[in-house]
């Protein structure tokens, strides 16, 4: 694991630990560490010996993956005899020896990530780029802007697997700029807020109004996810939302909206915590509370009483439960993201290593990889003897690949990859009256992933970070709302300026 010195985003650590697609899973997550050599040669990937003809492929790798499945799918495609050959190239040579406890200031993550942008951009030298090239994925969004890769929708014209038939096209469209394709992400979640329809209604989608409205309504001391200090309530209810003040294509920001003051100025309305622990109450009524949708189980919502330690389950689309995305006055608050953007191949690479990357991306894409790097399965023996077969669901989200979303949908429905154990939280057994989950249940979280148009990325950890000194100043009773907003608009817009 890496571990930042200073305070880092979670998208920014996020996009330095995880790597991107990999076959056959062997874990529930990617373990990682910087190897102790150059910059300029290859990872620890063992190279398999080819013919010296080979057309080399060469991907850019902030730091060495360990992910067995990732380095398979390597040494698989470089076996096959297809007349290429994948190398990896390393954008750093740290290495903690000690497993990562005194790991990468954030100035060393930058410098890295300055560098390689240089040779991107000046030298060429690699032909597949992923958001872990880079320690802050961020990066990454620039290059797509800069017109650095190539359009993806090219190689699919002629391919009979990965195509735009056969991938998510929903998905796909938000994820064009200027109508190319410059990656595909492989997986996909929904982020949005949810809310007790008992307080909120059932009205999906609210405007800030009726946020503001519905929280006026709340019994004396509700919270907002159990908190009722200023800061917690910013991270869930606008930190969260960042992305939808930024405008990268454009090269703007619109942190002075009457939407961004008008919710700025509703999480003052509360307490400061002045940077200690927040008390947090789960028991109290809730009005909202972040809500990530990466599987159509999510269609059904547990609500965990934790002093019984019993939970109760609704259907969304009964609605005792609401999905409200945060609140905007244009009610477009719920978002689409990735935590895995996959791979795009660089325009200055010549047609045939194009061709050849090309051959080595869309395996990540096919549906037999893409269900893969969602359920795992083992088979083990219980303690009576007897032969068991468990399944677990990864984080990973949405797979892309149509077949394999519906594949896996089916059979969350048949129960297949439900616990044979009981589920324990905290210590405590969790008890639960399960309902079960149907098609229509599927589809209301379809339907619903199909209504949002808005997908999410990284936001760059330098402008985070003015949002979040000006905010915090804000909150403590360091400065008012005006000069809060004026301080984050004018620093924003110069930063944007200045990068894109």
């Amino acid at each position: 694991m890496i571990i930042i010195k200073k305070e880092l985003s979670a998208i920014a650590l996020a996009a330095c630990m995880v790597f991107t697609g990999c076959g056959n899973k062997t874990s529930g997550s990617s373990s990682v560490n910087v190897p102790a050599k150059n910059t300029d040669s290859s990872s620890s990937v063992q190279e398999t010996a080819g013919n010296k003809e080979d057309t080399v492929i060469t991907i850019g790798l902030m730091i060495e993956p360990e992910d067995k499945g990732f380095i398979k799918a390597i040494e698989d495609f470089n076996n096959a005899d297809n007349g290429c050959r994948i190398e990896t190239k390393l954008m750093s040579s740290r290495f903690e020896a000690d497993g990562g406890e005194h790991g990468w200031t954030e100035d060393e993550v930058a410098n890295v990530d300055f560098n390689t942008l240089q040779m991107i951009m000046n030298e060429g030298g690699l032909d597949i780029i992923g958001g872990s090239t880079f320690g802050d994925s961020a990066k990454y969004e620039l290059l797509k802007q800069k017109g650095t890769f190539v359009d993806l929708y090219q190689f699919m014209e002629n391919d009979p697997e990965v195509n735009t038939s056969t991938l998510n096209q929903h998905i796909l469209e938000l994820n064009e700029i200027d109508g190319k394709l410059y990656n595909i992400p492989m997986f996909y979640d929904v982020h949005t807020i949810i809310s007790k329809s008992e307080y909120g209604g059932t009205t999906q989608n609210w405007t800030i109004d009726e946020f503001i409205d519905r929280w006026n309504s709340m019994p004396a001391g509700s919270t907002i996810e159990g908190a009722n200090c200023a800061e917690y309530i910013f991270f869930n209810l606008l930190r969260e939302n960042l992305p939808a003040f930024v405008d990268e294509e454009n090269a703007k920001v619109s942190f002075d909206s009457e939407d961004f003051r008008k919710m700025l100025e509703f999480c003052k309305q509360f307490p400061s915590n002045n940077g200690e622990n927040a008390n947090y109450n789960y028991n109290a009524p809730m009005l909202t509370s972040p809500y990530t949708i990466r599987s159509v189980g999510a269609a059904v919502y547990n609500e965990m009483n934790y002093q019984t330690w019993e939970q109760k389950q609704y259907r969304l689309r009964d609605g005792g439960y609401t999905l409200v995305g945060f609140p905007t006055s244009d009610r477009k608050g719920a978002y689409l993201s990735t935590s895995f953007p996959g791979w795009s191949i660089c325009a200055d690479s010549s047609d045939e290593k194009q061709q050849a990357a090309w051959k080595f991306i869309r395996q990540f894409y096919t549906e037999e990889d893409q269900t893969e790097n969602v359920v795992w399965k083992e088979e083990y023996i219980d303690d009576k003897g007897e032969k068991k077969v468990s399944y677990s669901i990864d984080n990973t989200g949405f797979c892309i690949n149509n077949a394999a979303r519906k594949k896996i949908a089916e059979n969350i429905i048949s129960g297949m990859y439900d616990p044979d154990e009981p589920v324990y939280a905290q210590g405590h057994e969790i008890t639960i009256d399960k309902l079960k989950l149907d098609e229509k249940d599927c589809q209301f979280i379809e339907d619903y992933i199909a209504s949002i148009d808005r997908w999410d990325v990284d936001v760059d950890r330098e402008l985070w970070q003015i949002v979040m000194d000006e905010v915090m100043a804000y909150l403590r009773g360091g400065q008012d709302i005006d000069k809060t907003i004026d301080m984050i608009q004018n620093r924003a817009s110069l930063w944007v300026s200045e990068r894109y």
